[in-house]
């Protein structure tokens, strides 16, 4: 459900910009690193810095019209591709929700999207399992465990600096 404070609407609608946008030049400039299936997950930043302002359900929609959008706009809608990202930013979502709900008085950002990073690699992990019918992908999972600490820490400490600014102007704008 969209949010009815028109205020908080229009948030909503900068944020799904801004995750968009950070999609859009992380498959255009930063197609995958050196290793297939390693990101850097820009627009995760995006649900991280929503976490303070959306419920559970703005939150999941803004994750799901990104995913969707994206895909529209990069044609991978409905492909291989799709399901990836859409598996591992639902899973993302929701473990950093939870974090943040139960946690985010003794636990930064930085742990928040260390452990979205974490299972968002894990949940793209099981789909390949899925689609391949062999454990054997789980030969990425030592990479992938690493990639995912080294980003979700670097955009960790970013959410930490930009959220500082952020509940500032917007709680006071709310």
């Amino acid at each position: 459900m969209l949010p009815a404070n028109p205020k908080k609407l229009a948030l909503f609608g900068i944020f799904l910009s801004l995750g968009l946008v950070l999609q859009a030049i992380e498959n255009i400039y930063l197609p995958s690193m050196f290793i297939p299936g390693v990101k850097i997950g820009l627009a995760n930043l995006i649900t991280l810095l929503m976490l303070p302002f959306f419920g559970f359900f703005e939150l999941g929609l803004a994750v799901l019209l990104r995913v969707v959008l994206s895909s529209f706009f990069s044609g991978t809608f409905l492909s291989m591709a799709f399901y990836f990202s859409l598996s591992g930013a639902t899973i993302s979502f929701l473990v950093m929700y939870v974090l943040y709900k139960t946690l985010h008085k003794r636990l930064s950002y930085a742990g928040i999207s260390l452990a979205g990073a974490l299972f968002h690699n894990i949940a793209q992990l099981m789909v390949a399992v899925l689609v391949v019918g062999s454990w054997a992908v789980l030969i990425q999972l030592p990479i992938l465990i690493l990639s995912a600490i080294l980003t979700g820490l670097f955009l960790g400490i970013v959410g930490n600096i930009l959220s500082q600014q952020l509940e500032d102007i917007i709680s006071y704008e709310l």
